[in-house]
């Protein structure tokens, strides 16, 4: 059996509803599309993948060493588009960290490298994904978005969570398997 599995850093509630707040703030922002539901906004850290279900528990063992780690400060800073053969493919929320974030994110890496899971090649872009579009939207709804600017919001992040994700009635559902607290500073 295979679990599908990713490293999160976790949003605060009360950020959470500051970037429904901006989302729906943003003039031309209502097109007939599925925005994530705020329970599922993150940050990912490390996406793993599948991977066998005798080596779940040891995965979530050897991430343990996130807990020596401070709690982070981040700050919600834009929104931005990924893209997918020139159209838009996924609106985001950019974000900016301490540095600290660069030393997590490879030791992720290194430590998921025992377990034959590929290192992650490409620079750590964090974000937290807000729509994925699946069709064609107005030029409006994208120029707009890219074009918005608010103060940024800051905030800590005191925990990082390692999540296991389903396919189940046409969405994903993400399933806690371990959080990892984030000490105080």
């Amino acid at each position: 059996m295979k679990h599908r599995l990713f490293v999160s850093l976790n949003i605060p509630e009360e950020i959470k509803e500051n970037i429904l707040e901006l989302r729906d703030s943003v003039p031309h922002n209502r097109v007939d599309k599925y925005w994530l539901t705020k329970n599922k906004f993150h940050c990912t850290l490390k996406f793993i993948g599948d991977v066998d279900h005798q080596i779940v528990l040891k995965i979530i063992d050897e991430l343990n060493f996130l807990e020596n780690y401070s709690k982070l400060f981040c700050e919600l800073e834009k929104f931005g588009f990924f893209y997918h053969k020139s159209q838009p493919s996924i609106l985001w929320m950019g974000m900016k960290f301490e540095l600290i974030i660069l030393e997590i994110v490879k030791k992720i890496n290194q430590t998921l490298v025992l377990f034959e899971i590929e290192e992650e090649k490409k620079n750590f872009n964090g974000h937290i994904t807000l729509l994925r579009l699946k069709e064609k939207v107005p030029n409006e709804f994208i120029e707009a978005f890219k074009n918005f600017k608010f103060n940024s919001v800051p905030f800590y992040s005191d925990s990082i969570s390692l999540y296991e994700s389903s396919f189940l009635n046409g969405g994903h559902i993400y399933k806690e398997l371990k959080k990892y607290k984030l000490r105080s500073k």
